[in-house]
C-alpha cells in the first residue's frame, strides 16, 4: 500500500492547527491527510456554534444582556 505524498505546506498547516487547539503536534506523516480532514470538521463545527449563538444588539445595553 502506497502512502500519498504530503506537501510540506499541508504538514505545517496541520502542526499549526494542532498547536492552536493545544493538542500534541507529534504524529506520523502518514496521518497528515486524516488529521487535516478532522481539523476541518472541528473548524466547521466551531463556526456553526458561533453562528448559532444569540446576538445582543449593542443599543439594548447591559440590562438586555443580563436578561439573556
Amino acid at each position: 500500500m502506497s502512502v500519498p505524498k504530503v506537501s510540506q505546506n499541508l504538514f505545517l498547516q496541520v502542526k499549526e492547527k494542532l498547536d492552536y487547539y493545544h493538542l500534541p503536534s507529534s504524529f506520523p506523516i502518514e496521518a497528515t491527510h486524516l488529521i487535516s480532514k478532522l481539523l476541518t470538521l472541528v473548524n466547521s463545527s466551531n463556526n456553526q456554534e458561533v453562528q448559532n449563538t444569540p446576538k445582543i444588539e449593542v443599543s439594548e445595553g447591559v440590562s438586555a444582556a443580563i436578561r439573556h
